[in-house]
């Protein structure tokens, strides 16, 4: 029996006549009585065959089963054509351990627990092996000097394999221009950097699991270039904004008869402004800014206004030879700010509040009316107003530092009020020809008020000092009340 074994286990492979004609020598080899007990020894041979040899049987049904007992990989037996596997083993040919995955690494996306994948969040199947796009972006921010080239990595995984999209928060890729490319790989490339391109990106991965976005950002470094706005004979309504400049700004409007408005705000550099010759509506807003910003009016007949707000940096104005209405806003200043009027022939407000820097007012030369507030000063604030021809009203209140206001040959009428002021406040009126009142209210530091040569009337009021109060008369010619 042990000689006949192989022979048959090696035709498993074979048809039913393979299988019968190798049976032969095996039956003509034992010796046999009779004729019957012949027939029954190959009943018998033939039917351990059908058991153990599938494709000797025609009972099993196509591709179920195993091919030879061998195939068990010696972890089972087979019965009937099946590997019956042994503790701890499973699968068809029992090469799996129990409670073990068909990909026992779940494709590193996820545990096999009791012989089942269990995925990470955003991976699905079988074998964790379908997942949804991941975005890695490097570097998160590329620092490139202007004119050099600016890159970004998008590195994606997921499957299906994703799609990779760029894009710019709050604009768009100037693809048109040539310098912008994007590979196959995912990488974004901006050759020949500009300011403009400095910004934030956004990579975007997609397929049919879901997408993902992740943003990075270029910085444009090096020198600012310069800015040249250049807006002349306007008839119409005239706009011009400009924001977060780092270089030089310069913005010239001549000759409008329309509204112009210039809008300048978080500026770093250097920005001018000058308007000439309007006879329309001007009106010049700055915001933010934290280099100099210098302000030139001339000329103008219409309505100009400039407002100024939060500057940290210098902030200069000078308005010249109008003849229409000029109001000058400035509140919030840090910085230094200088406001010099001078030849106006029409009405001047000048309006300051909240500074903590240096504020000069120049007033000179003005047939018009002129009217300066000053509240909230904790720096120092100086203005001087001087050959006055028309009303001048100097209003300052509520200031903590030093204010000093000088008032020097005026021929029209010239009111200055000082009230709650406590820190030091000097006025100085010499060579008045017209009419001069100084009004000084709850004063609790220091007051020096000075009168000189003067030769038409001057009023001081002085109630509720709690401070120093200096009163200085000399040389006048004309009527003094204190």
């Amino acid at each position: 029996m042990a000689r006949c074994v192989v022979p048959v286990l090696q035709t498993c492979d074979s048809d039913r006549d393979s299988v019968y004609t190798a049976l032969h020598p095996v039956l003509s080899a034992h010796p046999s009585s009779s004729s019957r007990m012949s027939s029954l020894w190959l009943v018998v041979v033939w039917s351990v065959v059908l058991l153990a040899c599938p494709a000797a049987s025609s009972a099993l049904p196509s591709g179920q089963g195993v091919q030879c007992p061998e195939l068990c990989n010696g972890q089972g037996e087979v019965v009937g054509g099946w590997c019956r596997c042994a503790e701890g083993w499973t699968g068809t040919d029992c090469s799996l351990r129990e409670h073990r995955c068909a990909v026992p690494s779940c494709n590193d996306n996820g545990h096999c627990i009791n012989g089942h994948c269990v995925c990470f969040q955003g991976f699905q199947g079988p074998d964790c092996g379908l997942g949804g796009p991941f975005v890695q972006v490097s570097p998160s921010n590329e620092e490139v000097e202007r004119g050099g080239t600016a890159t970004l990595q998008c590195v994606v995984t997921g499957n299906p394999p994703p799609t990779v999209v760029w894009s710019r928060l709050w604009g768009q890729l100037d693809e048109a221009s040539g310098r912008v490319t994007v590979s196959a790989d995912g990488t974004l490339r901006i050759s020949n950097v500009q300011d403009q391109d400095d910004g934030n990106y956004l990579c975007r991965a997609s397929n049919s699991l879901g997408n993902i976005e992740v943003m990075a950002r270029i910085s444009v470094t090096g020198e600012k270039g310069t800015t040249t706005i250049s807006v002349s004979d306007e008839k119409g309504t005239t706009t011009v904004s400009v924001s977060g400049e780092k270089g030089t700004t310069i913005i010239s409007v001549t000759g409008e008869k329309g509204t112009t408005t210039i809008f300048v705000s978080g500026e770093k550099g250097t920005t001018i402004i000058s308007v000439s010759g309007e006879k329309g509506t001007t009106t010049i807003s700055v915001t933010g800014e934290k280099g100099t910003t210098t302000i030139s009016v001339t000329g103008e007949k219409g309505t100009t206004t400039i407002f100024v707000s939060g500057e940290k940096g210098t902030t200069t104005i000078s308005v010249s030879g109008e003849k229409g209405t000029t109001i000058i806003s400035v509140s919030g200043e840090k910085g230094t700010t200088t406001i010099s009027v001078s030849g106006e022939k029409g009405t001047t407000t000048i309006s300051v509040s909240g500074e903590k820097g240096t504020t000069t007012i120049s007033v000179s030369g003005e047939k018009g009316t002129t009217t300066i507030s000053v509240s909230g000063e904790k720096g120092t604030t100086t203005i001087s107003v001087s050959g006055e021809k028309g009303t001048t009203t100097i209003s300052v209140t509520c200031e903590k530092g030093t204010t000093t206001i000088s008032v020097t040959g005026e021929k029209g009428t010239t009111t200055i009020s000082v009230s709650g002021e406590k820190g030091t406040t000097t006025i100085s009126v010499s060579g008045e020809k017209g009419t001069t009142t100084i009004f000084v209210t709850g004063e609790k530091g220091t007051t020096i008020i000075s009168v000189s040569d003067e030769k038409g009337t001057t009023t001081v009021s002085v109630s509720g000092e709690k401070g120093t109060t200096i009163f200085s008369v000399t040389g006048e010619k004309g009527t003094t009340h204190q």
